[in-house]
């Protein structure tokens, strides 16, 4: 069962680590008093620790991931749900539904010197920097999403964002 069939909207905001997608899910989801998801919360502990070491996840883990959230949303029906989600292969977004008419996507973009300092410093978080490249290798950039520069303001992200999903279906 594909995410959209259960969920009234998704609204799934993507892109590499460390480009702003849990700041922007949380403002969006709450600028349209809705649920907020964050894809990290359905990765399991041994997955983080392999992401903490600086190991990829594997295409099964991945797999596995996106499952969970699934899982989730067949609970949610009707409901509206923001997903911050790095979804940086097709087949993850596919999965997702997001070739169907009630998701829209967010794609948050930033260049690799940009967002590496930034998360470097992000002392709490499982992610390990030393994966960053590898995002950026995995990424295969949307056709048929909203491009935001990661380093606007987030009241202008949060702004186009809305734009966004309140335009045509």
């Amino acid at each position: 069962m594909e995410l959209v069939q259960v969920l009234k909207m998704l609204i799934v905001v993507m892109g590499v680590a460390g480009s702003g997608k849990t700041t922007l899910g949380r403002a969006l989801a709450c600028a349209i008093d809705e649920e907020f998801w964050d894809a990290d919360d359905f990765h399991l502990p041994s997955c983080k620790e392999n992401m903490r070491i600086g190991r990829r996840l594997s295409s099964e883990d991945r797999r596995d991931w996106v499952n969970r959230i699934l899982d989730r949303a067949r609970g949610q029906i009707g409901g509206t749900v923001v997903l911050a989600c790095s979804a940086l292969k097709i087949e993850t977004r596919e999965k997702l539904g997001m070739a169907a008419g009630c998701s829209k996507l967010i794609f948050l973009r930033g260049a690799y010197n940009e967002i590496y300092p930034k998360l470097s410093e992000r002392a709490q978080h499982y992610f390990s920097p030393a994966l960053l490249k590898s995002q950026f290798e995995d990424l295969e950039e949307p056709d048929d999403a909203l491009v935001l520069r990661c380093y606007q303001p987030l009241p202008t992200l949060v702004s186009l964002s809305l734009a966004h999903i309140n335009g045509p279906k």
